[in-house]
């Protein structure tokens, strides 16, 4: 189960206090969604559940039916520990009703803030999209690509030297009759990788490639044009270039639902951290008197020299 599936799923039992034995529905709110045993899942509980996944992501998640199954699956391992828990007496237990008092609060004040931004008015994102669009034109460069076809021969027992003097009697060659070079790739690459790719390169970027073959790659400019030899550390390479896709800026149009959607979650975002500010504005943060001190004391007691050094100048 993903992180994001066991946090919604964790947040929302919590928030609804549905880790008991949950009786059989009695109306159409409480319709069982699943039972194992004496323990029932209702519908109810898998919306509570669900909301707790960005509303971005809910439908996909929905949509996925391994991820709702392991959802129920832990709803019923969750509700089944708790009223183990609960017979045990250990809902008792002043750590424990701190830990969900804490949790309680903490997805109350989640759904307020949900609750709110929900409620607020809608920006204009499409406008924002197009500025955000227009100040950043160079991310949404599409790269250029190159096609290419080489031949390597290693250096290790001729040396450079000699490697790359027969790299160019095989270029020479190459020029001479270009129908050839494919099966001279075939006959005389070292390349490991020959056999299953015919020294075929496809889809070369800049920033992939060692910069000696990519300066030599860039260089080339019609198809079926070869390079010079070319040193690298993987040794001497004759370079032919098949075709090449020039860089392309993306047309709005083409990027616009994703924007759109981003700054759909942004001002989201923003509005949540604005509502969650207005709590604590003009509002002053202090600490009880001898409060730090006796948390420190609670947990290392005498043992001063392991207990931090806190800074509360702030």
């Amino acid at each position: 189960m993903t992180n994001i599936t066991r946090f919604a799923l964790c947040g929302a039992l919590v928030l609804m206090g549905a880790c008991s034995k949950t009786p059989a529905p009695s109306n159409d709110d409480e319709q069982a969604y699943a039972r194992m045993g004496e323990v029932v899942v209702t519908q109810h509980m898998m919306d509570a559940a669900l909301a707790r996944i960005p509303e971005r992501h809910r439908l996909g998640f929905i949509r996925d039916w391994q991820k709702i199954h392991e959802m129920t699956k832990d709803v019923m391992i969750y509700t089944a520990l708790a009223q183990e828990a609960r017979d045990a007496g250990f809902n008792q237990d002043s750590i424990a009703i701190g830990r969900m008092a804490l949790a309680a609060d903490k997805e109350l004040a989640e759904a307020w803030l949900d609750h709110q931004v929900s409620t607020a008015p809608d920006a204009d994102y499409e406008a924002l999209a197009e500025e955000y669009y227009r100040l950043n034109l160079e991310r949404f460069m599409e790269q250029g690509s190159w096609d290419l076809t080489h031949l390597l021969l290693r250096t290790d027992e001729l040396g450079e030297a000699e490697t790359i003097a027969l790299a160019e009697k095989y270029l020479a060659r190459a020029r001479a009759a270009p129908d050839q070079f494919d099966e001279m790739v075939m006959q005389y690459s070292e390349d490991p990788n020959v056999e299953s790719r015919k020294g075929r390169i496809r889809g070369a970027r800049i920033g992939q490639m060692v910069k000696p073959f990519e300066e030599a790659m860039i260089a080339l400019r019609e198809p079926g044009e070869f390079s010079e030899p070319v040193v690298t550390v993987h040794g001497v390479h004759i370079i032919r270039l098949n075709g090449a896709t020039p860089p392309r800026q993306k047309p709005y149009e083409e990027v616009r639902e994703g924007l759109v959607q981003a700054q759909k979650s942004d001002y989201a975002d923003r509005m949540r951290k604005g509502f969650a500010r207005e709590v604590i504005i003009d509002q002053k943060f202090e600490y009880a008197d001898g409060a730090v001190e006796s948390l420190v004391d609670r947990y290392f007691g005498e043992d001063r020299s392991r207990a931090p050094s806190f800074d509360r100048s702030d």
